[in-house]
Order: C-alpha cells, then structure tokens, then sequence
C-alpha cells in the first residue's frame, strides 16, 4: 500500500489495527510525556484509537449479524 491512502479504514479489521496501533502509539507518547498538559494531549491519541477499535468492532458485528441475516433467509 502506498503511503497516504485510507481505504483501509473502510474495513473492520483494518480500523482495529489502526486503532490498535494508536492505543500504543498513544500509551507510549503519555509515558515519555514530561508534563500534564503534555500527557493530557497525548492521551488524545490513545482515545482516538480508541474509538477506531470500537468503531472496527461495531462493524465487525454488524457484517457478522446481515451475513447471519441473509443465511437464515436463504434457508427458509
């Protein structure tokens, strides 16, 4: 992949590797981090990857509940 596109943030698995990546990123920015206000700014990432890891989740569960949607219309 070619730096700068985001087509990977389209999938699930892909918006939990990123988030992922910035929880630790974010965790390890707060440790180094020599003041508050410095930390308090930091933790901003780890919440942003927080929030791509519960995004990916969400859509993760929703792929998994149409895909057990549509079999169980196949069936019946």
């Amino acid at each position: 992949m070619r730096f700068g596109q985001t087509h990977v943030l389209k999938t699930a698995k892909g918006k939990l590797a990123v988030g992922l990546a910035l929880i630790l990123f974010g965790a390890a920015a707060v440790l180094a981090a020599p003041t508050t206000p410095d930390k308090l700014l930091c933790g901003v990432i780890a919440a942003a990857g927080l929030a791509f890891a519960c995004a990916g989740v969400r859509q993760d569960r929703a792929e998994k509940r149409g895909l057990r949607n549509s079999d169980k219309e196949a069936k019946g």
